[in-house]
């Protein structure tokens, strides 16, 4: 029931009715301080009835949610939003991590190269000192050396490390290949893609960013405000799209400034950090 006190007769004088707008004996409202002729006096405080009965309404569907939460903490806002952050930052991880390892399969196989290149000499060499039946001590310990040099190599190449970053306040080093760079700038380079101003034609880049060169030195280049990853093969004057070039945005066939590009040779595609 509506409290009484909110509407207190005026039956001094005449006024007019805020719903009807009549001038009759009216009735003024504790809570509006608007005054209604009877008839409409009681439509107002069904109103407001109403109004109190969807409150309680709302508050016994409060309560409902409070209980539901109470006996699922896991559910709450706060609790999601560290869920998202724990699955983008091991999606980000996982990225990170399949990168490197991809970078690695295509060092490794340098690696593995030039090692085998090292054992096929060694086995040549044992064999001509089993064919010559001439050898001492000293041919002994020289092929053992030769053996557990190839072996560190395998296991520890000389010019491929991981390493971990830990400058950064994050709880989470990040990881990176270390590669020593002992190259020399040789003299009168020549340019083996772009060089015709910055622009979006295929004989052109603007602010390119990271390449990756596969085995038949086609330079993959992640041509960043262009948003597309572009082929430039060995001796061509153009390159040519292989991925995106469909303008700027998120959606699965556009690219946003991609700055590095690498080729997964175990499944023959590119992994693009875009």
């Amino acid at each position: 029931m509506v409290n009484k006190k909110m509407a207190t007769a005026i039956e001094t004088s005449q006024s007019y009715c805020f719903i009807c707008k009549k001038e009759r004996l009216t009735y003024k409202c504790d809570g509006c301080s608007k005054r209604f002729c009877k008839q409409h006096l009681k439509e107002h405080e069904n109103e407001l009835e109403l109004e109190l009965d969807q409150i309680e309404n709302k508050r016994n569907i409060f309560r409902q949610t409070l209980s539901k939460q109470a006996k699922q903490p896991n559910k709450h806002k706060l609790i999601q939003q560290i869920n998202q952050w724990e699955q983008h930052s091991t999606n980000k991880i996982q990225q990170t991590a399949e990168e490197n390892r991809q970078f690695i399969f295509t060092q490794m196989k340098e690696h593995f190269k030039k090692i085998e290149i090292d054992l096929n000499l060694l086995t040549n060499e044992i064999k001509e000192i089993r064919q010559e039946s001439d050898f001492n001590e000293l041919n002994l310990i020289d092929l053992r050396n030769k053996l557990e040099i190839l072996q560190k190599k395998l296991n520890n190449p000389e010019n491929i490390s991981l390493k971990e970053d830990n400058s950064s306040s994050s709880c989470i080093n990040s990881i990176y290949v270390d590669i020593p760079i002992n190259l020399k700038w040789k003299q009168g380079a020549i340019t083996v893609a772009g060089g015709n101003g910055q622009d979006q034609e295929l004989n052109q880049l603007k602010a390119p960013f990271g390449i990756y060169i596969d085995n038949e030195k086609t330079i993959y280049i992640a041509d960043h405000s262009n948003d597309r990853i572009i082929a430039w093969k060995k001796d061509a004057t153009c390159g040519e799209i292989v991925a995106a070039g469909n303008g700027h945005g998120d959606e699965n066939y556009q690219l946003s400034y991609p700055t590095k590009v690498i080729i997964n040779e175990v499944n023959d595609s590119l992994i693009i950090a875009d």
